[in-house]
């Protein structure tokens, strides 16, 4: 593994100790800009994340990216509204998570990934969860800004 993945792996561990939750990942936009995969995770059931590839405007992590903004399923939304969201974000049906927060990744001044953290029970997510994973999300941007994507796939 090389200084940056460790490093990223790192930063997915330490973000979701901080936040308690079961699950972290990051989502990264491929060379084609219509394609994203889960690049990174912690806290992960099975493998099967390795499989999704996700087109902008789909999942949580192609909204995220095509908003250039946090989205969030948990316990506070109407329960009609986020078991429709549970089955539509293949990543929550694959990880079997019931809650989920997500905010974007910026490389050079362009959402290009989606940091995600997530639990296996009904959770309302805090405004300290929003304030540690973006500060996440922060470090992880230095960190990808000064990479290409040729050395994050080595």
């Amino acid at each position: 593994m090389s200084p940056l993945h460790e490093q990223i792996q790192h930063e997915l561990i330490t973000v979701r100790i901080e936040t308690s939750s079961d699950y972290c990942a990051l989502a990264l936009q491929e060379y084609e800009p219509t394609r994203i995969r889960w690049a990174f995770v912690c806290g992960n059931q099975s493998q099967r994340y390795k499989d999704l590839l996700i087109r902008p405007n789909h999942d949580i992590a192609g909204l995220v990216i095509k908003l250039g903004r946090s989205v969030r399923v948990d316990a506070a939304m109407g329960i009609a509204e986020r078991t429709r969201l549970l089955h539509e974000y293949a990543i929550m049906s694959v990880e079997h998570l019931k809650s989920a927060l997500a905010v974007p990744i910026t490389i050079c001044s362009e959402a290009q990934g989606a940091l995600l953290i997530g639990d296996r029970c009904d959770r309302i997510y805090e405004k300290i969860d929003m304030t540690l994973i973006t500060e996440a999300a922060n470090r992880l941007n230095a960190m990808l800004s000064q990479m290409n994507r040729e050395e994050l796939r080595k």
